[in-house]
């Protein structure tokens, strides 16, 4: 719900998502999974959000009752966003170690719409393995990210927006009283 100025605190209005998904398991060692998720960034709002100025004129500060959140647009600059993946699992099962191994794609529509009014599509692909040994987890996961769109602002690529990432997530899980 909407904060009225007069509180002055700065509120945050998180958007809904909702997502359905569904999993096979064909064989025991082999997992199929895909999910779909749609978040509602066009309801997402932030309330008397504030910027300070520069010194000397930086109190009090310039404060908007509402703007988007998180592109703090003050104009239907954001729409809601949808996500699609798709991935496959298959675990090596040893007498003491169990390595699974993962593949997937993802293709996710951005919150915010480009240079024509349109939100651009990113697409990705990730891989990934795992090492369970007795109460210890280790996990690595590489993520490769795809997308472009046109957008005045990036002279240097004649008008169009190009996003590269690679990304590598790693982690590492204790389960205590695990044998």
């Amino acid at each position: 719900l909407p904060v009225t100025s007069a509180t002055g605190y700065p509120t945050l209005s998180f958007p809904a998502a909702v997502g359905v998904g569904l999993s096979w398991r064909p064989i025991s060692p082999l997992t199929i999974s895909t999910d779909f998720t749609r978040s509602y960034w066009s309801e997402g709002h932030i309330y008397n959000y504030f910027e300070l100025g520069p010194p000397p004129t930086s109190y009090p500060p310039t404060t908007y009752p509402d703007k988007l959140y998180p592109t703090l647009a003050e104009t239907p600059a954001q729409v809601d966003s949808d996500q699609w993946r798709f991935g496959v699992e298959y675990v090596l099962v040893g007498r003491r170690v169990s390595v699974p191994l993962r593949a997937g794609y993802y293709s996710d529509r951005q919150y915010f719409v480009d240079g024509q009014g349109f939100a651009p599509r990113y697409d990705g692909i990730t891989v990934g393995a795992g090492l369970v040994l007795h109460g210890i987890l280790l996990d690595v996961a590489y993520v490769r990210q795809r997308g472009s769109y046109p957008d005045p602002d990036w002279v240097a690529q004649e008008g169009r927006a190009d996003i590269k990432t690679h990304q590598i997530y790693a982690s590492i899980i204790f389960r205590f009283g695990s044998s």
